[in-house]
């Protein structure tokens, strides 16, 4: 039955995509391309602070708990909830010149923006450290990445600000290249 069986060069081409499709596959499966991410260092601790600006708030209180949960979404990209370990309204402000007073400028609340503070919060997570950075959830942690931080009676937007590896007792590490804590 095979010996009747004729092979034009449409044939041919088309069982030779699809092997070479099936082995690329392969490949990919078994991570042997050269565009594998980076190897995983260590799985560590950040801190990471997230700025948001201009947030209106009427009753002039922090809606971000320090000791309270927050669901983060990071690139629209809903993540997880994680702990508050700080948080910071500052109202908006601004900067007045007063010479007669000895010094050269004087800062005080902005009254034209009654309702407008700058928030910053530093949430804490586990990340696994890499060539590239900290990734968390399959998402690189970098200074300006977007991120959403949404609670019982907040949703606001922000950017991370500052990234940094934690000990166990939450102290700042310094030189994550002298890690000893490669898993």
């Amino acid at each position: 039955m095979l010996k009747n069986l004729k092979l034009r060069k449409v044939d041919i081409i088309i069982i030779l995509s699809i092997v070479l499709i099936l082995f690329m596959g392969v490949l990919i499966g078994l991570k042997l391309n050269k565009f594998s991410k980076s190897p995983v260092k260590a799985d560590v601790k950040i801190a990471l602070q997230v700025f948001i600006r201009n947030a209106v708030l009427t009753q002039a209180k922090n809606p971000i708990v320090k000791n309270t949960q927050s669901y983060v979404t990071i690139r629209n990209v809903p993540y997880s909830k994680l702990t508050v370990i700080d948080s910071i309204a500052i109202r908006k402000s601004v900067v007045i010149p007063v010479p007669s007073q000895g010094k050269p400028a004087s800062v005080v609340d902005d009254i034209s923006l009654p309702f407008q503070y700058d928030i910053v919060v530093t949430l804490t997570d586990k990340a696994k450290l890499t060539d590239d950075g900290y990734v968390a959830g399959g998402n690189k942690i970098k200074i300006g990445t977007p991120i959403v931080l949404e609670g019982f009676n907040y949703r606001l937007n922000g950017i991370i600000s500052a990234v940094e590896m934690l000990d166990e007792n939450n102290n700042v590490i310094t030189n994550p290249n002298n890690l000893n804590t490669a898993k």
